[in-house]
């Protein structure tokens, strides 16, 4: 059904799996792409692009600068008549904002709330935990050996020291419309769930939707600052809007089905870890429960892509449920929530 007209045919994906679909730039209409990045894993997100008559819209940048000129390059045979000047953000997220420096002189568009959220992560400190995973992967200690080789996995295609966060230029609140030439944009602003200000990019003439990461496809998604009923909200929006044609921000295309199986997820998930929490269980503790339990093996949410995520997940939800006052987790807090994903991975992998 999608015709891939620029593959890149990579033996490996970025974090050494078999690739499940082909790399790279689909036509999805007249002058509407997407780039695909197989299969979807830490950082491996996907890209839209949008032509006009004499210019280009770039949705989302890639996790470095050097995958962004990559991606630039790449897209050159289509771009090169109509450059790219506007670089659209899906949320704060470094995967999706991390090679804006490259358009530091065009228009970069995000909700307000995704431009205050870019720089939640600094870039070096990544690029420190990657040096040191590399080194305390080797030591012989089992819970410093699963952290290293887990953030080895997740950043080993990467480098971020010569990124410069970028932020917007242009800010909007709940929503924004981009009359292009001849292609017309409409921007909804979500409820904080993936992040503060995710967004939805649509375009209703030709019924496509890009999603950024309110759809994981084949991985488990993860709430970073919001509540799983407004990641559900979320959800149901694309199914009113009823696109014909929907580009997750990680996985392959998917239709309203594949909307609808990532609310199935929030909504199990959202109940079982409540029941949990009630009990007085930990969040970390009530994560390895749910994704051990049976029910969720036997959903088939254990093959999902970092199914180990439930543990970001759960710490947030229960942030939520203790009213506790909002608030970003020092670099200590957010290491140890990371060791304890690194540690339910390794019981997910011994359970299969």
């Amino acid at each position: 059904m999608y015709k891939c007209i620029l593959p890149i045919k990579n033996q490996l994906t970025r974090t050494g799996a078999v690739p499940i679909f082909t790399e790279g730039l689909y036509e999805l209409a007249e002058g509407i792409y997407s780039w695909m990045v197989p299969n979807g894993s830490w950082g491996e997100s996907n890209h839209g692009l949008i032509t006009g008559r004499t210019e280009s819209i770039l949705i989302d940048t890639a996790w470095d600068v050097t995958l962004t000129k990559t991606l630039i390059k790449r897209l050159d045979p289509i771009i090169n008549s109509k450059p790219i000047n506007k670089v659209i953000n899906t949320h704060g997220d470094g995967d999706h904002c991390w090679g804006n420096q490259l358009f530091a002189d065009r228009e970069i568009i995000a909700s307000r709330a995704t431009q205050q959220n870019m720089y939640h992560v600094k870039p070096e400190i990544l690029q420190k935990v990657k040096k040191v995973s590399e080194v305390v992967q080797h030591i012989p200690i089992s819970r410093c050996k699963h952290f290293g080789q887990w953030f080895t996995h997740m950043l080993s295609s990467y480098d971020y020291r010569d990124v410069t966060i970028t932020p917007a230029t242009t800010t909007f609140e709940r929503e924004m419309t981009i009359q292009g030439d001849p292609h017309e944009l409409v921007l909804y602003e979500m409820q904080s769930s993936h992040t503060d200000g995710d967004t939805l990019i649509y375009l209703p003439k030709e019924e496509i939707l890009f999603s950024g990461d309110i759809l994981f496809i084949q991985g488990t998604p993860v709430l970073w600052a919001g509540t799983a009923d407004n990641w559900i909200d979320a959800l149901k929006r694309i199914i009113e809007l009823n696109p014909k044609t929907i580009v997750p921000g990680h996985g392959y295309f998917t239709d309203t089905e594949g909307v609808k199986a990532l609310i199935d997820y929030w909504q199990f998930v959202d109940h079982e870890l409540k029941q949990q929490f009630l009990k007085g269980v930990t969040s970390v503790e009530a994560a390895n429960l749910v994704a051990l339990s049976a029910d969720f093996k036997k959903r088939g949410y254990h093959k999902w892509d970092a199914a180990e995520r439930i543990v970001t997940s759960s710490m947030t939800l229960y942030k939520h449920w203790s009213n506790a006052p909002p608030s970003k987790p020092s670099t200590y807090k957010q290491l140890k929530m990371f060791s304890e994903q690194a540690e339910l991975s390794v019981r997910l992998k011994a359970a299969s």
